[in-house]
């Protein structure tokens, strides 16, 4: 186990967050392979980045509970 820092711990999840955030691999297989599947997936991805944006705090401070 690796003991990470509560800032460490928070600069992760904010790395994850704007991972996820700039991440439009579904609307490249939507666009390419024309596969319906993956525009939901996109939509899908946007209802969780705007409820992770909406509780950020809040989200940070799960992952930093030890």
């Amino acid at each position: 186990m690796i003991d990470l820092s509560e800032g460490d711990l928070g600069d992760a999840v904010t790395r994850l967050w704007w991972k996820r955030l700039t991440d439009f691999w579904q609307l490249e297989f939507y666009l390419d392979r024309q596969d319906p599947a993956f525009g939901e997936m996109f939509l899908m991805d946007e209802d969780l980045l705007n409820w992770w944006t909406g509780r950020a705090d809040e989200v940070q401070a799960a992952y930093a509970a030890r």
